[in-house]
């Protein structure tokens, strides 16, 4: 069975009035890669133009498939400055229910806040400092935020994007070369959002573990996903991360599968004896 990969739907983003508004395409800078012909709009243009003040490397017609808001300051010491931005279904947003941000988006934002101040002590009802509760609530943020998108088609880079230039032979012997099959379309737990976006199984098992503290099943699906046949080798290798996939990791996964399981168990009583049967 493959995967079918979801959809985006259209999306409006609502903020506040800019310097400039930036327009590029999610194109490979193809001069600037493999030396050809300079043109069209890259996917770097954005660095260019704010970095190095390159003005024509964004489109001067606005329009793109990536686009920016442009803001510029220097706050003094001391200051707070706000950006506003929301990003709402289109269908939202034309009805006009999410384009406020004014008094509207501050009571938004004040009422998560208070969402989610009430999950974070529902989660962590025990007793502890409150400086040790701040450092673990900034630590299960890290972790929510690391959650992402990975879309990694294995057989799709081997043979290369029709639209671009073929592939060396090479990479048919190179690396990864025998995972073929994996195709992930997923939201995993990454190691790192900014420095290390990218997938890697030894991280995710360690991050499972703290996950079943405030949200079990997202940890123990993500174990299972390790083991569904578009990911885990034929040799029932489980992948390892994304720059070698055929490389070796200590088991791990078993590890952290019971270690799930006796967290949940100790914060709720249950023992997902289904979740083990079906991990191993």
């Amino acid at each position: 069975m493959v995967p079918q990969h979801p959809t985006l739907d259209d999306y409006v983003l609502d903020f506040d009035a800019p310097e400039a508004l930036l327009f590029t395409e999610n194109e490979s800078n193809r001069a600037r890669l493999w030396g050809g012909p300079a043109g069209g709009y890259a996917k770097d243009a954005f660095h260019d133009q704010v970095v190095h003040g390159r003005g024509d490397a964004v489109n001067p017609a606005r329009v793109g498939t990536k686009a920016a808001p442009l803001y510029r300051r220097t706050p003094a010491p001391g200051e707070t400055w706000v950006l506003r931005l929301r990003l709402a279904p289109a269908a939202t947003a034309d009805a006009g229910a999410a384009r406020d941000l004014g008094a509207g988006f501050d009571a938004l934002i004040a009422r998560r806040i208070e969402e989610a101040d009430a999950f974070y002590r529902r989660v962590t009802p025990f007793a502890m400092p409150e400086d040790l509760r701040r450092v673990q609530r900034q630590a299960f943020a890290g972790l929510l935020w690391s959650k992402q998108y990975c879309h990694c088609f294995v057989d799709r880079w081997l043979k290369g994007d029709p639209a671009g230039p073929t592939p060396p032979p090479e990479r048919w012997q190179g690396r990864n070369h025998g995972w073929w099959h994996l195709d992930a379309a997923d939201v995993l737990s990454m190691p790192d959002k900014w420095e290390y976006p990218w997938f890697a199984s030894w991280d995710m098992a360690f991050h499972c573990m703290a996950f079943a503290l405030i949200d079990p099943d997202f940890a123990k699906d993500q174990l299972l996903l390790l083991t569904r046949e578009w990911y885990m080798h034929p040799n029932g290798q489980i992948p390892a991360y994304e720059w070698n996939f055929g490389d070796v990791n200590p088991p791990v996964h078993a590890w952290a599968a019971i270690r799930i399981c006796q967290i949940e168990q100790k914060m709720s009583g249950r023992m997902d004896h289904l979740f083990l049967e079906r991990i191993f």
